[in-house]
């Protein structure tokens, strides 16, 4: 067994009386923990806080009853923005026209090509949640064709830009959060719009679950109170309007147990619409953007026979589904696809690392050019590649005759928190995104040059796994009642504040009490100090080395073990009450030899 290494955040110790909600939440930086846990409107800025958002609202208010194209930025927030804005606009003035549009290839900002057949009919281009730095672009619709743009956004600005737009973005260096992503600015927007124009805040407040998964989705700071308060109200049953996100909600029940929650809709909805967003036709893309918006539409379904059934059984009768039933099929179909090709991309390229030998090298680059033709699923793959391969991985494909183009991963559980930088400073990467999930651009000429780079700047012999964890406590400090308050507030958990990762130290344990349960011993359980520690799906051969369980050996396995555990805290549902759990991800076991043993050895060894 590996040794068992992690890091740890957040240094502090916890005893018997703390109160370990408390800690966590002082720990992730929320400085007011009443008003963190009691979000409310209070919490809220003015909208006329924004730059030029008196600009904007006239501007929209001069152009409605006229046409009005709307650039739909190819992600869940750059969706949830635009359906929010169509049906508002739809709301306030039924007669003005609404087109949308897409890059189906998910490149970000407007382009020429999108408007070029319908440039006679356009009164105002609005683009929510992108275009802050499309200067070159918007400069060109501007002076050529002098229709308005309307930028409502929440990227870094380019300033240049405000010369040929009007823009709308809480990245503006004045208005008090930064962290709204595209869909909150929508909303503050309209609520805006609303308050000059005597609209009730109602049909704002309508788009509130928009707001909610488009925030989520985009990963904002949940401890910011104002991103908070319309997240959660969002998720509030009475403001959940959406027929899509309540078909998918409805789908996906098994996997939403505990309900609409910051991380159920953050890994559960959310990545369902963005599969079909990423990997879907663009007929499914704008079916996807048209169940979003509300549109109705009957459509014919044909329910796969019954599983045994043979195949001159007759098919089951047709049903009538609604658009938004449709598409919360049809996302998960996508969800499928691409994890289909994600793990045959994947086979592919694991043979050719091997053939290759690139496991020989701290860092895997490979020329993915004959083998991934989609570079939707790149940045996938990589992630895949990297955590089996326990390294940072570069997934090169051609773009020129002298250019790769690809996606870098880092490694989140190895020594470089950076990737993105450690490749910048080899001078021969250009790589642009997030430290550890960007784009990279390569000369072709330099590929061998970065390998034997990389291999000088992170040896081999460092490529060790360093587990990340919240908190470290000692097993005699923990109790039932303190995972039972961390795991009852599952509700909580959100970006800025995630639910906390715990690594357990010191447990000292019979290992004829860890009880391996089912086929090939897949569920493991034991009790310890009163608590449950619990690990599901089980590999083959993990309860045996879990309990050091020699198989050559019959009869009771009476070693005592030390054990170090990393998990979560969780809740159990068993008829009808609740029971804290640790859930175990990872662990180590050690044969505990008490210090008395050891020193009588030695004696002993003294005497002869």
């Amino acid at each position: 067994m590996d040794k068992l290494l992690w890091k740890t955040i957040h240094k502090c110790e916890f005893n018997k009386e703390d109160d370990y909600l408390e800690r966590i939440l002082t720990q992730a930086g929320v400085e007011d923990i009443y008003e963190f846990l009691h979000v409310n409107k209070s919490h809220t800025h003015s909208p006329f806080l924004l730059r030029n958002m008196e600009d904007g609202i006239q501007l929209l208010h001069s152009k409605l009853g006229g046409t009005i194209f709307i650039k739909r930025d190819p992600d869940v927030d750059g969706y949830t923005s635009s359906a929010y804005l169509k049906g508002f606009i739809n709301d306030i003035s039924p007669d003005t026209q609404i087109i949308c549009s897409t890059s189906y290839q998910k490149e970000h900002g407007i382009f020429i090509d999108d408007i070029k057949d319908i440039v006679e009919n356009i009164n105002l281009i609005i683009i929510p949640d992108a275009g802050s730095s499309s200067v070159d672009e918007c400069k060109e619709i501007k002076e050529k064709y002098n229709i308005p743009i309307l930028i409502i956004d929440h990227h870094e600005i380019n300033t240049e830009i405000m010369k040929y737009t009007t823009l709308i973005n809480c990245m503006d260096g004045q208005y008090p959060n930064n962290t709204l992503s595209g869909v909150g600015v929508v909303h503050k927007f309209c609520l805006a719009y609303a308050e000059r124009y005597g609209i009730r805040e109602e049909v704002c407040n309508y788009y509130l679950d928009l707001v909610a998964l488009g925030m989520i989705a985009d990963s904002m700071d949940m401890r910011n109170l104002e991103t908070r308060y319309y997240a959660l109200e969002g998720l509030k049953e009475q403001n959940r309007h959406n027929l899509l996100i309540k078909e998918l909600a409805l789908k996906y029940e098994d996997d939403m147990k505990l309900g609409f929650t910051l991380d159920s809709i953050g890994w559960v909805i959310a990545p369902k619409m963005n599969g079909l967003i990423r990997y879907g036709t663009p007929d499914e893309q704008n079916d996807l953007f048209r169940a979003l918006s509300g549109e109705k539409e009957d459509r014919e379904y044909q329910p796969r026979r019954p599983r045994g059934a043979g195949k001159n059984s007759p098919k089951p009768p047709i049903e009538i589904h609604s658009l938004q039933k449709t598409m919360a099929r049809v996302c998960g179909n996508a969800k499928e696809r691409q994890d289909k090709a994600v793990r045959e991309y994947m086979k592919i390229l694991d043979s050719a690392i091997q053939e290759q030998h690139l496991d020989q090298n701290s860092v895997i680059i490979i020329d993915a050019s004959e083998i991934v033709d989609k570079k939707t699923v790149t940045g996938l793959v990589a992630n895949k590649l990297a955590e089996k391969y326990h390294r940072p991985i570069v997934i090169l494909r051609s773009r020129t005759e002298e250019m790769y183009g690809g996606s870098g991963r880092g490694y989140d559980k190895g020594k470089i928190d950076d990737f993105r930088t450690f490749l910048n400073e080899t001078k021969v990467f250009e790589c642009a995104g997030h430290d550890n999930a960007f784009g990279v651009s390569l000369a072709k000429k330099d590929l061998s040059k970065a390998i034997g780079l990389c291999n000088e700047k992170l040896k081999l012999d460092d490529l060790v796994t360093i587990h990340e964890v919240d908190y470290e406590v000692k097993a005699e400090n923990l109790t039932s009642k303190a995972v039972m308050k961390v795991a009852e507030s599952y509700e909580i958990w959100g970006k800025g504040v995630p639910e906390p990762t715990f690594v357990i130290t010191d447990i000292q344990i019979p290992a004829k009490d860890i009880i391996g349960y089912g086929e090939n011993n897949g569920f493991i359980k034991f009790n310890y100090n009163g608590i449950d520690y619990i690990k599901k799906y089980c590999c083959k051969g993990e309860w045996e080395e879990m309990t050091l369980r020699d198989r050559n050996v019959l009869g009771e396995n009476k070693k005592t073990l030390h054990m170090t555990i990393i998990g979560n805290f969780v809740l159990n549902e068993w008829e009808g009450q609740r029971y804290p759990q640790v859930k175990i991800k990872f662990f180590e076991s050690e044969e505990y030899i008490p210090a008395s043993k050891n020193k009588v050895d030695i004696d002993d060894d003294f005497l002869f």
